[in-house]
């Protein structure tokens, strides 16, 4: 063996080496995680990790940046093939993959070329991005995080014209402009060396970079949610062996929300949507994921090393690394959830370190705590009598199923609609379209209970589980098959979450009920309504449910009606603030949402701003009064404004 050929192998074994130690050293971190099955609907994941991973779907919601990625991504697994035949090459001089016969062979010296140029393109333009465009959702968050992109740039840079180089050297381009024989072996011979040991660098590096996610990422995709978005877990209360609940420590996560740590890529497209980013809030997604990866890495280190005293062990998940306020700031929208590239589940690791804080330690914001109380003692979160659940409907001659049992569909009003007099006018609105379209519905009247959504997202998993128990029995008496609902958090619920407690209903959200009777000819348009329209996309029917298209269709078919879309909508849309459980708390910190939101819904001059969920309702209603806007502008559920062009 040559000099050459005995050095490249030592410096393979050794970057081969320290990677595979440092990476071996990740999957020790990992397991520290609660085990959890991922293995499940492999078809599904399949296909979800072909779209995403070698389709880049996502990356694609912002153009540029989605392209320049996409060709970076796409070139590694080209140019990595010729990088295995250069280091195969160094090892045993000669080696090649020409074996593969042409055109394969050829073509993938081509493709090589092409996409050291594409690539090299690429790195320039994230460059220019970073230093001259500077998007606010790529703040610095460290002085480590500042470098790491630009050196991981550089390298990549690095490795481009090295491989054009060490390929022009050998073709008849250099030698056009001049360059002798003795320079093109220069040329090659440094650029090969640059190029290999660039390679070695990048490999032993990486695991303490950012750039992690080249490795994590695919994995994570691959080992996303399959269920339905809006779903919150279980926990298994009647486990003798969990003497813990929620997420208080990190070894209280699953090894896959660790990995989403690992995957995050800081590209800031999670901070871009979110509510409470927007509203110089704490809560700020991508630190969160951010912080839980640099306490992964510290605790992590000090346990599989043994470092009894080291302080990251004594570190508090809920306060030292993650900030309370910043945990009680989320309203669950799910905005970062959908703009992650690579499927980080934000929402479920703040939920679970919410039931620590509730459970645990019995922690929780003020009005929380006031909440609790009345759903404990009135099955409601306003505190107001259960036996006032059906009052509104009698005026209206609403039946019970006390009262006739025998009706196709349960209309589950929920608490809003129940005892708050702005949300019982649309329960009211709905009421007479279903009679109108002869539908037959009843309600439960003061036998509803609270379904315990709310409850559960503010932490308190024990509540929510009651509320959900009650609840059910009432159902199950009266075998109830198909769900009417006119709230998206009641709609999402019952029908995402309650399969996991043994209750499966058809459920309808009155959105997408009230299309249907359109599209039948059981409710018709007739009368004009002349007004400026845009619609807001309530969080839990929009992103949880992809349920979109239903509510401007309807708006678009009532004769004089000018419907205007607001900048961000449906998947983009932004949250009015009251999810989460956050419609009962006070917003103490920043701006508020609401007002937020109804000042982007001002922007399109609108007389009327409709939504479909009476959270929404409430907090644009409380927006345009913060804007005094009140008198001009008008905030409407979509059952209310269908009722006056429809011919009752």
């Amino acid at each position: 063996m040559s000099l050459r050929s005995l050095l490249v192998l030592v410096f393979t074994l050794i970057g081969f080496g320290i990677g595979f130690f440092n990476f071996f050293r990740l999957y020790q971190y990992l397991r520290l995680g609660k085990a959890e099955n991922r293995f499940d609907h492999l078809f599904k994941r399949t296909k979800i990790f072909i779209i995403n991973v070698l389709g880049q779907k996502r990356m694609f919601k912002d153009l540029l940046p989605g392209i320049a990625h996409t060709t970076i991504f796409w070139g590694f697994i080209v140019i990595t093939v010729g990088t295995i035949e250069l280091i195969m090459g160094g090892v045993i001089p000669g080696f090649n993959f020409s074996f593969l016969g042409d055109p394969v062979y050829s073509a993938l010296l081509a493709l090589q070329d092409i996409f050291y140029c594409f690539v090299l393109l690429a790195v320039f333009y994230f460059l220019f991005r970073r230093i001259v465009l500077k998007p606010k959702r790529l703040e610095i968050l460290s002085r480590h995080s500042a470098w790491d992109a630009y050196l991981i740039l550089t390298l990549i840079g690095i490795l481009m014209v090295s491989g054009l180089l060490l390929t022009g050297s050998s073709g008849p381009l250099l030698q056009s402009i001049g360059f002798s024989q003795p320079s093109l072996r220069v040329i090659s011979e440094s650029s090969w060396w640059i190029h290999f040991l660039t390679v070695m660098g990048f490999l032993c590096y990486l695991p303490f970079s950012k750039h992690l996610h080249i490795v994590a990422a695919a994995p994570n995709v691959f080992f996303t949610t399959v269920g339905p978005r809006g779903r919150l877990k279980k926990i298994d209360l009647t486990d003798e062996k969990q003497t813990t609940f929620g997420a208080g420590k990190l070894e209280d996560f699953s090894w896959k929300q660790l990995l989403d740590s690992y995957a995050c890529t800081e590209c800031g497209r999670c901070n871009e949507f979110c509510p409470t980013y927007n509203t110089g809030k704490p809560l700020k997604p991508r630190s969160i994921i951010v912080d839980i990866r640099q306490h992964l890495q510290d605790k992590g280190d000090a346990i599989v090393t043994h470092q009894e005293d080291h302080p990251s062990l004594l570190k508090k998940l809920a306060d030292d690394v993650i900030s309370v306020d910043a945990i009680w700031d989320c309203t669950t929208c799910g905005a970062c959830v959908e703009a992650c590239p690579v499927f980080i589940e934000h929402v479920d690791a703040i939920v679970d370190m919410r039931r620590y804080l509730v459970l645990m330690e019995g922690k929780m914001e003020a009005e929380a705590q006031k909440t609790f109380a009345n759903w404990e003692t009135y099955s409601n979160p306003y505190g107001f009598s259960p036996q006032t659940r059906g009052e509104w409907a009698k005026e209206i001659g609403v039946k019970t199923l006390a009262e006739n049992p025998d009706v196709e569909y349960l209309y589950y009003v929920g608490c809003a609609a129940s005892f708050d007099k702005r949300a019982q006018k649309v329960a009211e609105a709905f009421s007479r379209l279903l009679r109108n379209a002869g539908v037959s519905f009843g309600i439960l009247g003061d036998e509803e209970r609270c379904n315990g959504e709310t409850a559960r997202r503010l932490g308190n998993e024990y509540l929510g589980q009651q509320l959900i128990d009650e609840n059910k029995k009432v159902l199950n008496k009266y075998h109830v098959k198909k769900i009417l609902t006119t709230c998206p958090h009641c709609f999402n619920t019952l029908k995402n979450e309650y399969p996991d407690f043994d209750a499966r209903f058809e459920v309808y959200h009155h959105s997408t009920f009230l299309k249907k009777l359109i599209d039948e000819g059981k409710l018709k348009i007739s009368k004009e309504i002349q007004k400026k329209m845009t619609y807001h996309d309530p969080c839990y029917m929009g992103r949880y449910n992809a349920s979109f298209e239903e509510p401007r269709q309807i708006l678009k078919q009532i004769p004089g009606a000018q419907v205007s879309e607001m900048r961000r909508i449906k998947k983009k849309g932004f949250c009015c603030g009251a999810g989460g459980g956050r419609m009962w708390l006070e917003e103490k910190r920043g701006s508020r949402i609401n007002v937020n939101r109804v000042e982007e819904a001002l922007e399109t001059a609108p007389q009327v701003i409709v939504s479909s969920c009476p959270f929404c309702l409430t907090m644009i209603t409380d927006g345009l009064n913060a804007k005094n806007q009140e008198k001009t502008v008008s905030a409407l559920d979509l059952a209310e404004i269908l009722e006056q062009t429809v011919r009752l």
